[in-house]
């Protein structure tokens, strides 16, 4: 990881973009980690942030329990 990177357990900004206007919060496929979403940022007007979710049990976080259910990942993902 480089010092440009910002991670927290929840999102991973690669690039942390301040002044975004809209923040589009993305969620990997079933078994996908964030990094899925890396390139998006080029693609995207440089008013938009691209903040890639990484859930529990996946890449990084593999250590972490999964969630079984939607609503118990909400609740937690409303709380970052």
């Amino acid at each position: 990881m480089t010092n440009t990177q910002t991670i927290n357990s929840w999102i991973y900004h690669p690039k942390p973009n301040t002044n975004a206007n809209l923040r589009l919060f993305c969620f990997p496929y079933a078994g996908g980690g964030a990094s899925i979403f890396s390139s998006w940022s080029k693609i995207l007007t440089s008013d938009v942030e691209i903040c890639p979710l990484e859930l529990p049990g996946h890449r990084y976080r593999i250590t972490e329990r999964p969630f079984a259910r939607m609503k118990p990942l909400i609740d937690a993902i409303l709380l970052v």
